[in-house]
């Protein structure tokens, strides 16, 4: 069974949860939160959410917040499938305003019909320097570097199958 510290920087508070998975299972061990209004330091913020919880953790992920992450879907050339790895930075990179040398990104295909002569690819993509950054906010604040770097709201979209009710049909809103 391991178990993994989420930190989520938003705008007003600071919040870590800790869950623990097993098989099939994915179960919540702790939550944290710091208000944000009369805190100076975000690393004191990140430290108290997090309290103990970081000393019981095998990993840590931490959420970069949507405007520092490019979210695209690319169309590829189904012809393409396996050579992806090299087709998808060119790709991105006509869609970024910046160099792609300085870019961090990750790619996923999504599923295709059979009909289409293209296979989509949902890519993330962030500055280098907005990704040390948190890395090294985080670093700072608790005894473990982040394992992941998650963009945006891509860690509650993660959560729908461990949470039915996201899943449910009509409107959801998260407000922060």
């Amino acid at each position: 069974m391991a178990t993994y510290l989420g930190i989520d920087i938003g705008t007003s508070a600071v919040r870590a949860v800790l869950v623990k998975t097993s098989y099939r299972r994915v179960s919540l061990a702790g939550m944290g939160a710091c208000d944000l209004a009369g805190v100076a330091d975000l690393g004191e913020a990140i430290r108290v959410a997090v309290g103990t919880l970081g000393l019981r953790c095998d990993g840590v992920a931490v959420a970069l917040p949507g405007d520092k992450v490019f979210v695209r879907r690319l169309p590829i050339p189904a012809t393409a499938m396996k050579q992806m790895a090299e087709v998808v930075p060119f790709e991105i990179e006509a869609q970024i305003p910046f160099d792609v040398a300085e870019a961090v990104f990750d790619f996923r295909p999504l599923p295709r019909p059979k009909d289409q002569p293209h296979v989509d690819v949902f890519a993330t993509i962030a500055r280098q320097e907005d990704v040390r950054a948190r890395i090294d906010l985080v670093k700072a604040a608790v005894p473990h570097e982040p394992e992941l770097v998650v963009p945006g709201a891509m860690s509650l979209a993660s959560l729908v199958p461990h949470v039915p009710d996201l899943a449910a049909a009509g409107v959801l809103a998260v407000v922060d």
